[in-house]
C-alpha cells in the first residue's frame, strides 16, 4: 500500500510538470491493487494526492482489474463513484481474464475497457481470438466505453486490430518503458496513424531520436 501511494503521487507530480512546462495535457495511467482499493479512505487519499500535486482529475486514469472490481462490486462502485465525481477516469484493465458480472459493469463509472494482451499475442495466428476481440469491442462500444488493447508489438497485430474497430493500443509496438525526459518527445510531437499507411515504428524512431 505504501509503495502505490507513492507511485501514485510520482506519477501525478510528473503529470503536474508536463502541465508546467507547458505540453499539451497528457492522461497518466496508474495501476490500482486490489490491496489498495480495498484499503479505508482510498478515493480520499487520491482526491488529497490531486490537491496535494496540482494535477486536474481529468488527467488520471486508475486501472483496476476485474478481479479488484468484482471482488466487492457494491463498496467498490462506491468509492469509484466519488473518484468519478472528482474527475478521475476508471479503467477496467485487462479485461476478459477475469469473471465479470455484466449487469455490475454497466454500473460502475468506467471510461476504457482494456482487452488481455494473451489475446493479442495469438492474434494473427489464433482466427478465435479475433471474434473473441471483436466481441469485446462491441460490447465496449454498446456501453459507450473505449476499447483499448493492450501488449500489441506488431504491425500485423496493429492492423487486425483496426480493422476490428479497436484504435487504442499500446504495447512495445509504440515504445519501451522510457524515462519522463524521452516520453516528454511523444507528447511534443505526437504521431497518429489513424489515416495514414502504418508506419508507425519509424515515425516513432524519428521522434523518440529527436
Amino acid at each position: 500500500v505504501p509503495l502505490g501511494e507513492w507511485i501514485l503521487r510520482e506519477a501525478c507530480r510528473q503529470g503536474r510538470r508536463w502541465l508546467d512546462a507547458g505540453y499539451r495535457p497528457m492522461p497518466i495511467a496508474v495501476n490500482l491493487s486490489m490491496r489498495q482499493l480495498d484499503e479505508p479512505g482510498t478515493d480520499r487519499l487520491i482526491r488529497s494526492i490531486l490537491a496535494e500535486t496540482g494535477l486536474p482529475g481529468s488527467l488520471l486514469e486508475l486501472e483496476l482489474t476485474e478481479g479488484a472490481v468484482m471482488r466487492s462490486p457494491e463498496a467498490t462502485e462506491a468509492t469509484l463513484r466519488r473518484l468519478a465525481d472528482a474527475g478521475v477516469k476508471i479503467v477496467l484493465d485487462n479485461f476478459g481474464t477475469g469473471s465479470s458480472s455484466l449487469s455490475q459493469l454497466r454500473r460502475l463509472p468506467l471510461e476504457k475497457l482494456k482487452i488481455g494482451g494473451q489475446f493479442i499475442r495469438t492474434l494473427e495466428q489464433e482466427p478465435d481470438d479475433q471474434e473473441i476481440i471483436s466481441a469485446i469491442v462491441g460490447l465496449a462500444q454498446s456501453l459507450r466505453l473505449k476499447p483499448v488493447a493492450e501488449g500489441v508489438e506488431t504491425e500485423s497485430q496493429a492492423r487486425i486490430l483496426r480493422a476490428l474497430n479497436c484504435h487504442l493500443m499500446q504495447g512495445y509496438l509504440f515504445s519501451k518503458p522510457v524515462t519522463a525526459a524521452r516520453a516528454a518527445r511523444f507528447i511534443e510531437a505526437p504521431v497518429s496513424f489513424g489515416t495514414m499507411p502504418f508506419t508507425l515504428p519509424d515515425a516513432l524512431r524519428r521522434v523518440a531520436a529527436a
